[in-house]
């Protein structure tokens, strides 16, 4: 997606991109400006819990690379790539998923103004920050 986004004829820039080593052949990424933590987004209930059980649907997009940590930490789950976050909070507000893993910044953005009072997140321990900075493509058209 990232990489569709930054083709010939796209964008030339983002300025919010994760890095990901997984992408550094097509893009090229400066310095991090900024780290936040990655959080589980859930539905907000009076029961809440922060935890994962056994058997639950999380979404997580496929460019984190924190992908294998988590499979390890929580096998009992199953866990859906999606190509971004954001697609992903409609359907864990309708059920279709019951959780998605999201960066803080994110996640505090999309619940404050989408789903203020229908979804909640919380850390994830023991996992690193992501790291957001700003992403080229790494093909140069003839100037």
């Amino acid at each position: 997606m990232l990489e569709t986004q930054l083709s010939p004829g796209g964008w030339d820039i983002i300025p919010g991109a994760i890095y990901s080593e997984d992408r550094e052949n097509n893009v090229l990424f400066a310095e991090a400006f900024i780290t936040t933590p990655y959080v589980f987004v859930m539905q907000k209930a009076p029961d809440s819990e922060q935890t994962l059980k056994k058997g639950m649907k999380v979404a997580i997009p496929y460019y984190y690379e924190l992908h294998s940590q988590l499979k390890e930490m929580y096998p009992e789950v199953e866990w859906i790539q999606v190509d971004n976050a954001s697609a992903a909070f409609h359907k864990v507000k309708e059920g279709e998923l019951d959780a998605l893993v999201a960066t803080q910044l994110n996640s505090r953005y999309m619940i404050d103004h989408y789903y203020p009072n229908e979804l909640y997140h919380f850390l994830i321990p023991g996992v690193p920050n992501a790291s957001l900075s700003f992403a080229f493509s790494s093909r140069r058209t003839g100037t």
